[in-house]
């Protein structure tokens, strides 16, 4: 009877364990798919503009793209667009296209680190979140050394008006430099709205820190600033 009993056990317990096994991997396979639901793709692709501010204010566009081999950290390549629009107001910016010689555009590529944090989601749907980015990195910035065309009164000859023109080329610009730049982002779905803020060594004005004529400068401060940035971001992840 006793053993007759044990078969009966162990036959119920190997009918019953595929089943629980079974309902087991089901449970683990769920979590996992939750849990990989929660994580961004391992690619994104922003959209950014910017207000930098020291010696100059100038408005930057930025294209980003950050690839995460690991899932929270990553690298990134950026391409940006700096102009301070010369001495008119940015508002005023687009009004005339004639030339400008404080006008400064520079091209700027940043290799960066990309770190982001988990997402903190806010609803029980998962429908939007919050998590915050930081991407340390270079700045390599173009052109190194700026030229600038100027034209003034030489003299007055009756009522004609001579003019004396002139090119000036910048020497020993810099064009290496570092930046640390932070945002905090929300998420719905694979997008991410982002508003940040950025710290560099950079600075605009360092293409024109050395332009001399006849003895006078005609560009350049003693010391400069480093670039404090404010922008918003569109960021698509893939």
């Amino acid at each position: 009877m006793r053993s007759y009993f044990l078969r009966s056990t162990c036959l119920a317990a190997g009918l019953l364990l595929p089943f629980a096994s079974h309902a087991i991997n089901v449970d683990s396979l769920a979590q996992v798919e939750a849990k990989e639901m929660g994580r961004l793709p391992k690619q994104a692709a922003s959209l950014q503009v910017g207000l930098n501010t020291s010696e100059e204010t100038s408005v930057a566009y930025e294209l980003d793209y950050q690839w995460y081999p690991l899932n929270y950290v990553g690298i990134g390549i950026g391409l940006e667009l700096d102009d301070d629009y010369g001495n008119r107001p940015l508002i005023e910016a687009g009004d005339d296209d004639d030339y400008d010689p404080d006008r400064i555009v520079k091209f700027n590529i940043h290799p960066m680190l990309s770190f982001r944090t988990p997402t903190l989601w806010m609803n029980k749907r998962h429908s939007w979140g919050l998590l915050l980015r930081c991407d340390p990195g270079l700045v390599l910035s173009f052109p190194r050394n700026d030229k600038v065309y100027y034209s003034k009164i030489k003299f007055v000859d009756g009522n004609d008006i001579v003019y004396d023109s002139f090119t000036l080329k910048n020497r020993g610009g810099r064009w290496k430099f570092w930046r640390v730049k932070s945002a905090i982002s929300v998420r719905a779905d694979q997008s991410l709205i982002s508003l940040g803020w950025s710290i560099s060594n950079y600075n605009i004005a360092y293409c024109r820190n050395n332009m001399y004529y006849q003895g006078k400068r005609y560009y350049g401060h003693e010391s400069y600033d480093k670039t404090f940035s404010l922008f918003a971001s569109f960021t698509y992840c893939f």
